[in-house]
């Protein structure tokens, strides 16, 4: 926020009235503490009953890979 921002809005201006200020600030207190609520609620651990449930848990079954394709693979056409 620029100086001159500061200077029309926040309490102790030459510019702007302190009653206009005190208002703006009541203002900005609320929103600020709207969006704290919020925030604490996107940063609050997860409650054990909404645990994820359990996975089954499946083995991975590679390709079988015989001795004999990996020779004729290296040894090419020659």
């Amino acid at each position: 926020m620029s100086k001159c921002q500061k200077n029309k809005y926040f309490i102790g201006s030459s510019t702007g009235s302190k009653t206009e200020n005190k208002a703006f600030q009541q203002d900005l207190s609320k929103l600020m503490a709207a969006r704290n609520a919020q925030d604490s609620q996107l940063q609050a651990p997860a409650l054990k009953s909404e645990a994820p449930k359990e996975q089954a848990i499946i083995p991975f079954k590679g390709l079988k890979v015989v001795a004999a394709d990996i020779d004729t693979v290296l040894n090419g056409d020659f």
